[in-house]
């Protein structure tokens, strides 16, 4: 593959993702709820899966890997806003059920 293969296919895909988010009911309770819910584990690891990309990195992209750790310690304790924002709305994490996409990633 080619990078203007490669190019194509990210633009497709990236439109896809900007039409649903765009369409994504952010103002209904419950949707928002729930998707703080569904998103809570990603958050509260993604410090470990940036450090674990740039940790895998070749030395001869060294820069990269810096801005990966960098990037880790940017989101840590990024889960609590998450808890709060749920609470603020009148919900928990075990109040929201967690859709299988969500469940095969845990």
């Amino acid at each position: 593959m080619n990078f203007e293969h490669f190019k194509r296919i990210y633009e497709a895909e990236y439109k896809l993702l900007s039409d649903e988010v765009r369409q994504f009911p952010w103002t209904d309770r419950d949707a928002y709820s729930h998707w703080l819910a569904n998103s809570y584990e990603y958050v509260a690891n993604s410090t470990r899966i940036l450090a674990l990309a740039g940790g895998g990195l070749p030395k001869h992209l060294t820069h990269f890997s810096n801005r990966f750790i960098t990037h880790a310690s940017e989101e840590k304790n990024h889960e609590k806003l998450l808890e709060s924002d749920l609470a603020a709305l009148g919900s928990s994490l075990t109040s929201c059920p967690i859709s299988h996409e969500m469940k095969v990633f845990h």
